[in-house]
């Protein structure tokens, strides 16, 4: 079953050409890779199947809504995990989830997630590491429950033994039917966990491949030094 149908998404910001006629589709449980380097589009592409961002053409249904029209309804169905963190600096950790359970309008175990990604609650998010607190965006977007997650380089900042509770948490989410789309310039990570992954270079999308069926590291290489 098709959970995310991108087709011919342009975005320009002045005279850059962001995103240049991308098309691809993710079925459901799977976890979908968008792996480039940097400024390769990826972050844009995230901002718009999320409603964040507009494109300036194409279309985008993503779990059965039109993203375009209703951006603020995808919001309510999909967990995003950003490039850069923004938990507020005067909320503890308990506090940022219980708020965003209660702007969800979700009841949850905030304990749960608290003691999975062993999360201080008498600090302030300003006072936590970047790993603490990019641990912390992680359990905000699982902790509602959504039907597909949006992981924009989500092991930025973690340690080792981290990553491994986060990849993790990531495979169980998809082994349960939800749909992870996950942006990443790490060839190991996306090889490790992504059951396909789309090779995104200034803009286009070069590649979609089967990780099982390829050598990615080599795909990616030779995606992004062609013209």
């Amino acid at each position: 079953m098709v959970c995310l149908d991108v087709k011919n998404v342009k975005k320009r910001y002045g005279k850059i050409e962001a995103l240049r006629g991308v098309s691809f589709a993710v079925s459901k449980g799977e976890i979908f890779g968008l792996l480039g380097p940097n400024g390769a589009g990826k972050t844009t592409l995230l901002k718009i199947l999320s409603g964040i961002t507009k494109p300036d053409e194409g279309s985008i249904n993503f779990l059965g809504v039109d993203v375009v029209r209703e951006p603020i309804k995808i919001r309510e169905r999909i967990g995003i995990v950003p490039e850069v963190e923004s938990v507020p600096s005067y909320l503890t950790p308990q506090e940022y989830l219980d708020l965003i359970c209660s702007i969800r309008g979700k009841k949850s175990d905030v304990k749960k997630y608290l003691d999975y990604f062993s999360l201080p609650n008498d600090r302030l998010a300003r006072d936590l590491s970047k790993g603490m607190r990019q641990k912390l965006m992680i359990a905000a977007a699982v902790i509602h429950e959504p039907q597909a997650l949006l992981l924009d380089e989500p092991l930025i900042n973690l340690d080792p033994s981290v990553q491994k509770d986060v990849i993790s948490l990531i495979e169980n989410f998809a082994e349960k039917g939800g749909t992870v789309i996950l942006a990443t310039h790490i060839v190991p990570l996306a090889q490790r966990i992504c059951n396909r992954v789309a090779i995104i270079n200034k803009g286009k999308i070069a590649r979609v491949l089967s990780v099982e069926d390829v050598d990615i590291e080599k795909e990616f290489f030779r995606a992004i030094s062609s013209p």
